[in-house]
């Protein structure tokens, strides 16, 4: 929940002091975000919320995730799994020449034979172990593929639900925010219906 409003004077402000107020966002079990007036404004529901943002866009903008830093984080992690795999392989690759530098300099030929699958053994492991690390990669990124999908506006529209407007382009949120014979607009996933309230109940 966001308690917000722009910048004011101390009396336009003085609503967000209420004792009242204070206890409902302290024992309110939703997380708050207190955007109230400027950044050098407090008061005291800024004290007893969740996380005090120093303007109402502020508090919008942390409650909103990050399409862009999203796709960027992906993108690090995949950088970063590419590099881990390459280190892997490096570390693997010298460690097999190693161990085929120590086959050499061993003559018996059992002991060579033992090496060779022990060196068999490693490879199988190390290849089990990028196949596995490349699943886990390529879940997370199937998660956070899907957090991308269900944060889209339009995903949220395409399962049914609609945004219905006035004519300057405000959000009705409940029957008291319009009047009876009231133009208004509804949004949905494929078009726009534009209607006329006939009437209202609560």
């Amino acid at each position: 929940i966001i308690i917000a409003r722009g910048g004011g004077s101390i009396e336009d402000l003085w609503a967000f002091n209420n004792e009242l107020l204070a206890k409902t966002i302290y024992n309110s079990d939703i997380p708050i975000v207190s955007g109230v007036g400027h950044q050098t404004d407090f008061t005291i529901c800024d004290f007893v919320s969740d996380v005090r943002a120093p303007t109402p866009t502020a508090a919008a903008e942390l409650c909103t995730p990050d399409k862009v830093q999203i796709l960027l984080d992906i993108k690090t992690l995949i950088e970063r799994s590419n590099l881990s795999i390459e280190l892997k392989l490096h570390k693997a690759k010298s460690q097999i020449n190693i161990l085929s530098e120590k086959l050499y300099s061993l003559s018996p030929s059992a002991k060579i034979d033992n090496q060779k699958i022990t060196l068999d053994i490693l490879c199988d492991k190390l290849v089990s172990n990028l196949n596995h690390k490349i699943s886990e990669n390529a879940n997370q990124l199937h998660i956070i593929n899907s957090n991308l999908k269900s944060l889209n506006p339009i995903s949220v529209l395409n399962r049914g639900y609609s945004i219905v407007q006035d004519d300057f382009g405000k959000i009705i949120k409940c029957a008291n925010d319009v009047n009876e014979f009231q133009n208004i607009k509804i949004f949905t996933s494929s078009g726009i219906i534009e209607c006329k309230v006939i009437r209202k109940e609560d």
